[in-house]
């Protein structure tokens, strides 16, 4: 990975610099990124095409680059949102998450600095924002059932947090907006929050989805980014945004009934594994995303072993199925 060193002013192609024009548009987006980029531009051996999304932390355009010849996201970072610790320690982890490759993961091709331009080029995935999907009606694509197309998503969400989780690397703000849905129903997690514990906790969006502990200002870990993919869980099986109370803390007893109002019985041991992914109580909630991931599959597999929730009606599933009475699903 390389990082552009600064240059003087004059000394910038300029392709990438044009002249701004005194308008409110051009001296809002000179503030914000440091240059006014638009169709044509180049930065970092990409030339940028159309912007697809503007976000709290920057603006993502789709690029085409040149070497080698692909299509890529370039995402160019708010002036606001930079300071020197904190690239830094971006710079350090957007290196290792590079050289991370993972079905389940965006991956990060190049940080990069030009003038007063930070960006981030990474992969570019056709799909669609998991939270633009079900906030339209939609569904993850697939001849599933509903509950298992949810699951294997989520499983494979599990998988890739697994590999990064064993770099170090955090992701800190997970969401449903953070998941890329392709046209077979995989997801792909992207935006790493690199570096930075404060930066999730400003975006409305992304709260909601945040353990009681880092609300309180506490840091991120591994349970963290757990609890994110279970609130993702329940957004997917449930098709709401999961019910959170005026603090923004999950409410156990709505979401259960969300669960239950899917539609569909859930498979034997799925609720449980919900509510325990987004458990308030750190020390009671699953520990990290192997642990995770495999609790998932094992309510793919259909085994018992994946309800594990203290509930009364979890412990009398279990004897049920002991004296072999009752129904299937938990």
């Amino acid at each position: 990975m390389t990082l552009a060193l600064a240059h003087p002013l004059l000394s910038l192609a300029p392709e990438i610099f044009r002249p701004l024009k005194v308008d409110a548009a051009g001296h809002r987006e000179h503030f914000l990124y440091g240059c006014r980029l638009q169709p044509g531009s180049r930065l970092g051996g990409c030339v940028l095409e159309k912007v697809l999304e503007e976000g709290a932390l920057g603006v993502v355009w789709l690029a085409q680059q040149a070497h080698p010849a692909r299509k890529v996201v370039v995402k160019v970072l708010r002036r606001d949102r930079v300071d020197s610790n904190g690239l830094s320690r971006f710079q350090s982890q957007a290196s290792l998450l590079a050289s991370l490759e993972h079905p389940a993961l965006v991956q990060v091709y190049d940080l990069g600095r030009e003038g007063h331009v930070h960006f981030l080029v990474r992969e570019y995935v056709e799909g669609q924002r998991l939270d633009k999907l079900l906030g339209s009606g939609g569904k993850i694509p697939g001849s599933l059932p509903r509950w298992e197309r949810a699951v294997r998503l989520v499983a494979g969400l599990a998988s890739g947090l697994k590999a990064s989780h064993s770099r170090g690397i955090l992701h800190r703000a997970i969401w449903s907006g953070n998941v890329l849905v392709d046209s077979l129903g995989n997801g792909r997690l992207l935006d790493f929050c690199m570096g930075d514990d404060a930066r999730p906790l400003e975006i409305e969006s992304v709260r909601r989805f945040l353990p009681a502990e880092r609300l309180a200002g506490l840091p991120a870990d591994e349970k963290t980014d757990v609890y994110g993919l279970g609130m993702i869980l329940l957004h997917v099986l449930s098709g709401q945004l999961p019910p959170v109370d005026a603090a923004l803390h999950m409410d156990r007893r709505l979401a259960r009934r969300s669960l239950r109002q899917g539609g569909a019985a859930l498979p034997r041991g799925l609720e449980a594994v919900c509510l325990d992914a987004v458990e308030k109580d750190p020390d009671r909630r699953i520990p990290d995303a192997r642990e995770f991931s495999r609790r998932l599959k094992q309510v793919l597999a259909g085994s018992p072993e994946a309800c594990r929730s203290r509930t009364l009606r979890c412990m009398l599933c279990r004897l049920g199925k002991i004296l072999r009475v009752g129904r299937p699903a938990c």
